[in-house]
């Protein structure tokens, strides 16, 4: 089965990612902002600030920035 990029459906009804972060936000009151900043570490910012756009690790995870931006996580390769 295909995955939705936008849409997980449930009995007919999707929810969009951008509904399901303001879901968070305001209903379950997760800091989406403290969140960012948690997701970022320093590795992060130097490996960025000396190389540019990439796929970076962090420490239990990866981080993809394209256009200085970051796109998706993934999870860390195995060892």
């Amino acid at each position: 089965m295909k995955r939705k990029a936008l849409k997980q459906h449930y009995m007919g009804l999707g929810v969009s990612d951008h509904a399901l972060v303001r879901y968070l936000q305001r209903v379950k009151g997760i800091d989406i902002d403290a969140l960012k900043e948690e997701m970022i570490e320093e590795n992060v910012v130097r490996c960025y600030s000396a190389l540019g756009d990439g796929v970076y690790p962090s420490n239990h995870y990866r981080l993809v920035i394209k256009n200085s931006t970051v796109v998706t996580c993934l999870q860390k390769r195995a060892s």
